[in-house]
């Protein structure tokens, strides 16, 4: 009984996962392709934001800004996303 409990939590924290995750996608496919881009390099590609912003020469604070107001909008998206 206690394995077969556990077991059905694993499965339902693991279909709660798998939404979380096709919410994301969703919310990734409705950025721009250069804020897909940049949240991409920073947390697929675990590029640090003072070498994004080097490489796109703008200062760290900017790239900052840039990331959080990107972060802000896809939480709106997944927030609406039924």
């Amino acid at each position: 009984e206690p394995y077969r409990r556990q077991r059905q939590m694993c499965i339902r924290d693991r279909l709660s996962l798998e939404h979380d995750l096709e919410k994301l996608r969703r919310a990734m496919e409705k950025l721009k392709p250069y804020e897909q881009k940049i949240i991409y390099q920073i947390f697929w590609k675990r590029k640090s934001q003072s070498k994004l912003a080097r490489e796109y020469g703008i200062s760290q604070q900017t790239m900052n800004e840039k990331c959080n107001r990107i972060l802000v909008k896809m939480l709106k998206i997944m927030k609406n996303e039924k």
